[in-house]
């Protein structure tokens, strides 16, 4: 259900506050704030009690929950949420694109589509970004770079394949590795390091 509505306040839509267990706390709701936070949560080589208090202190103004991660958690369903419900040609699976590997297309699109450049825009509030952001014309780098990552090359032949294909694996997002997985890769480099002496 879409719970974007123009005839709320603007504070209704792009809140500045978080309640939780009835007590209501005062929220750092920029873009950027809220990519730093998922930049983290997905860091695996940060423990999780440093991450709650990092979290802590970037995103509550005065004073936070016992429960951080359940306020950030209702914070992100529901700006999730509000943006569920537009036409499904339009909606964007997060699992099809990275905040930071796709950054440089994301950057360049707000800046063609609503002249918004992300570097220097003084606030931009999540919820507006995320509306924004699956807001962007089919002609954007952002959707095109999409496309491409989606493409079915199975319909292309010989140097057109060749290309796309090319062009394709440029563009897939990199694999996600757990912090235990990253530590066997750095053994097995020393240890191969070693050998080759």
């Amino acid at each position: 259900m879409n719970n974007f509505s123009l005839s709320k306040r603007i504070d209704k839509v792009f809140p500045e506050t978080t309640t939780v267990d009835g007590e209501t706390f005062s929220v750092n709701a920029d873009f950027r704030v809220c990519l730093r936070i998922l930049r983290l949560l997905d860091d695996e080589t940060v423990f999780h009690l440093h991450k709650v208090g990092m979290i802590a202190r970037w995103f509550f103004d005065d004073g936070y929950p016992r429960d951080v991660m359940a306020a950030i958690n209702a914070f992100f369903t529901k700006s999730h949420d509000g943006i569920r419900g537009q036409s499904p040609d339009n909606e964007i699976d997060s699992t099809d694109f990275c905040y930071e590997f796709d950054a440089d297309v994301i950057y360049t699109s707000f800046l063609q589509a609503y002249q918004i450049d992300l570097l220097r825009v003084p606030f931009l509030h999540w919820y507006d970004f995320q509306l924004r952001l699956i807001g962007l014309p089919d002609d954007s780098p952002f959707r095109l770079r999409l496309r491409l990552r989606g493409l079915d090359l199975s319909h292309y032949k010989g140097k057109e394949l060749l290309d796309l294909s090319t062009a394709k694996e440029a563009v897939q997002l990199p694999e996600k590795y757990s912090a235990a997985e990253l530590q066997q890769a750095d053994e097995f480099e020393a240890m191969w390091d070693t050998i080759g002496r």
